[in-house]
């Protein structure tokens, strides 16, 4: 009787095994992640890969300040495993909306806790005198602010998914290492400088996390809050302390309203320059870093004026990484070009071959040609005030024409051994009609359309 039961208690253990995998497999971890502003869904983005959906609680270009929630928005938030919050009054829209839904087991992530925070300028700290403290609620436009979050995101949501604790914490230090990499160069390029003569204002108090980490000091602030337009008063006050204090730099923002700011250049000749908010556009993993980019770019470009000291590099967002990337892409064309004509004239080169190397060569010079306007259109859009733009376009004339005669020389090396001179001359002179279009281009798109340089 025994050896009848033996089989099938193995195989009864053995299905029974196999449901429970199953069943295990079927409860793997996979959260649904709800973020009120766009850093944190950046910041989410990258900590969860694919292992989790990130979705945004309001849609893209609405202001997180005077949000009204649709009764979409309770319904996708019920169905929410976690959402991530500003907590100090920078997404007031998502309180009362976490007191009406019905989710007992919504995790909360609360990404102001435990930072050290700045009180709204010309406030005082807590521990001074008077007991209301009204803190800056722009932790996230900062580096190493958005880092101390990045990694209390993680870990809360490794404490939801065990089994993907460790690839959370992973993806969040390779983040990062590669968020510091932009403030350490930030850094070198700013201790190069000499910045006793800077002086700051801004149209807006978001950014004092990110100017204390650069360890710049600002003077005044032209509105408190985002989104309070100054009184005539205030607009008043503040340009008289702008010029008691000498400021020679104002930060505006992006969709600041111009007059404010052209009354203040007109009354203080102000140089101007344009930062990010970061809280506005379309989500993506890269939003962030991009848009936190361009800020230190603005502001780099803006020391770099002050001190005196003519750049290394174009001014602006073209300065370091853009510049990088710009000569980065040339030497990519330049050495496809190369690859294609030794390719292309390996043995012979028969007239028809010549004629789509050319075509080849060419489809290559317009689809370069195109990323780099891409580049600079992304990178004026945001962060180069239109006073600059004439220095711009003076030192990219400057610049073109010396990588146009490097291309070209290294086009001609390779060419030299293998095609008659009188083909020589024909593909030369179709390169060069080739760059000057490209060099024409890149020219144009450096100022939008009817944009007018700021001066005085």
């Amino acid at each position: 009787m025994k050896k009848i039961l033996r089989p099938q208690v193995v195989l009864l253990f053995c299905l029974l095994f196999s449901s429970m995998q199953v069943s295990a497999q079927e409860k793997k971890c996979h959260l649904d992640i709800g973020a009120s502003l766009h850093p944190y869904y950046s910041w989410a983005k990258n900590i969860v890969g694919d292992q989790a959906n990130v979705t945004s609680i309001i849609p893209p270009g609405s202001d997180p300040h005077s949000y009204q929630p649709l009764p979409s928005d309770m319904k996708n938030l019920e169905n929410l495993d976690v959402v991530i919050i500003n907590g100090i009054g920078h997404d007031e829209f998502i309180k009362p909306m976490l007191k009406a839904i019905d989710n007992d087991e919504l995790m909360v992530i609360n990404t102001s806790k435990g930072l050290p925070l700045i009180p709204v300028f010309n406030k005082h700290y807590a521990f001074e005198k008077g007991n209301k403290v009204a803190y800056n609620s722009h932790t996230y436009i900062a580096i190493t602010g958005a880092i101390q979050q990045i990694q209390r995101i993680a870990r809360k949501l490794g404490k939801l998914c065990p089994d993907q604790a460790a690839f959370f914490m992973k993806n969040a230090r390779a983040y990062a290492i590669k968020l510091r990499k932009m403030l350490q160069s930030a850094l070198i390029q700013i201790d190069m400088l000499d910045t006793n003569k800077l002086r700051i204002a801004t149209v807006h108090d978001g950014y004092s996390y990110l100017f204390q980490e650069l360890g710049i000091e600002v003077s005044a602030v032209v509105q408190p809050r985002h989104g309070v337009k100054p009184s005539a008063r205030q607009l008043e006050d503040t340009i008289k302390r702008i010029k008691r204090a000498k400021v020679n730099v104002l930060f505006g923002e992006l969709d600041y309203e111009k007059k404010y700011v052209d009354i203040i250049y007109n009354e203080t000749g102000c140089r101007l320059y344009a930062l990010s908010h970061i809280s506005n556009g379309e989500y993506s993993k890269e939003f962030f870093e991009q848009a936190m980019q361009r800020n230190i770019d603005a502001i780099v470009a803006a020391l770099t004026e002050v001190s005196g000291k003519a750049p290394g590099n174009l001014p602006g967002s073209l300065s370091g990484a853009m510049q990088e990337n710009m000569s980065r892409q040339m030497q990519d064309a330049s050495q496809k070009m190369q690859d294609t004509a030794q390719k292309t004239m390996k043995d012979s080169v028969p007239t028809i071959q010549q004629q789509q190397m050319s075509e080849r060569m060419q489809q290559q010079l317009q689809n370069t040609t195109k990323q780099m306007q891409e580049t600079v259109q992304e990178n004026l859009k945001n962060s180069i005030p239109t006073m600059q733009q004439e220095q711009m376009k003076a030192q990219m004339n400057q610049q073109i024409p010396e990588i146009k005669t490097q291309m070209q020389g290294t086009m001609q090396e390779s060419l030299k051994e293998t095609l008659p001179k009188m083909q020589q001359q024909q593909i030369e002179q179709n390169m060069g009609q080739q760059m000057q279009g490209m060099q024409k281009n890149m020219l144009k798109n450096l100022a939008p359309e009817g944009s007018q340089p700021q001066s005085k």
